[in-house]
């Protein structure tokens, strides 16, 4: 009777006794995901742009910061990967040619009631910009703003920053009525997209 009796204190104590080292993985974890997040931090910039415009070139070697994203297509305007309105179709053309328009085919006409301001600015847009606008300033509002000593600072007013992607061939009217809707939203630094030129 002892002898089992001891043999199930043993088998209990082996079970008490093994236990799962978590330590050693749980360090592991901890420096993949520094890693993970220092990698993204690094990427400050990730954008597509459209592959139906035809970029002009540039020597610059500058990368935009991280800032809202205009793509302006033979057909269409987009603001975050978001498609805000359609060209109109050039007269003679049907949907379909619409379709696969080619950049220097388009005319970059829009509706008169999408119009406002004499024509200057760009109703759609303006709105799209104004709720990219408001976004952005709600985010930075839930942020803790800290200086380098990590003592607590005021919020940093909305830069208003633009990237622009628009074909090399677009016209300077159009262009012209995008910067000023952009700047009726409080939008004043404009960077367009460039394919970067070898020296």
């Amino acid at each position: 009777m002892s002898r089992s009796i001891l043999k199930r204190r043993r088998r209990r104590r082996v079970v008490k006794d093994f236990e799962l080292q978590l330590t050693s993985m749980m360090d592991m974890l901890i420096i993949l995901l520094v890693f993970l997040l220092k990698s993204y931090a690094a990427n400050s910039t990730a954008f597509s742009t459209s592959a139906k415009i035809n970029l002009p070139a540039s020597t610059v070697e500058e990368m935009p910061t991280d800032a809202i994203n205009l793509i302006i297509d033979p057909r269409s305007l987009t603001v975050d990967n978001e498609k805000i309105m359609d060209f109109k179709t050039p007269q003679g053309m049907s949907p379909e040619q619409f379709k696969d328009l080619k950049p220097e085919q388009a005319t970059y006409e829009i509706e008169t009631g999408m119009l406002a301001e004499s024509g200057r600015k760009i109703l759609p847009l303006y709105d799209s910009l104004i709720k990219a606008k408001e976004k952005a300033e709600l985010l930075m509002s839930k942020a803790n703003w800290k200086d380098e000593k990590g003592h607590p600072k005021e919020m940093p007013k909305f830069q208003g920053v633009l990237i622009i992607h628009a074909d090399k061939s677009i016209r300077y009217e159009m262009v012209r009525k995008i910067m000023y809707t952009a700047g009726s939203a409080e939008f004043k630094i404009f960077k367009l997209v460039a394919v970067r030129k070898e020296t």
